[in-house]
């Protein structure tokens, strides 16, 4: 499975119960321009502009709490740009 993650064209990246980044593969390092090892470890607020965090936080938990899925529409930093409006499905696995 891991092979396919990493060849994917699609963006894909994991966190842990406390939102720290736990994988986050090719796709996502060519769209966001953040390494893997860059990410590692790090809170999801790194890529999540400072006006938004609280409903990030809010989503987050709602998913991490079996709520079900979320479909949210973010702005999202950039290492090489400075944000980007992204349209992503959020939900545990």
């Amino acid at each position: 499975m891991q092979i396919i993650i990493q060849q994917t064209p699609v963006a894909i990246l994991e966190w842990n119960t406390k939102f720290k980044f736990q994988h986050w593969n090719p796709a996502l390092e060519k769209l966001f321009g953040y390494t893997q090892t860059e990410t590692l470890g790090k809170h999801l607020r790194i890529i999540i502009p400072k006006e938004y965090p609280a409903y990030v936080d809010d989503v987050a938990t709602a998913i991490l709490n079996q709520n079900g899925s979320s479909h949210a529409i973010n702005k999202i930093l950039l290492k090489m740009v400075d944000r980007l409006l992204v349209n992503g499905l959020m939900s545990q696995c």
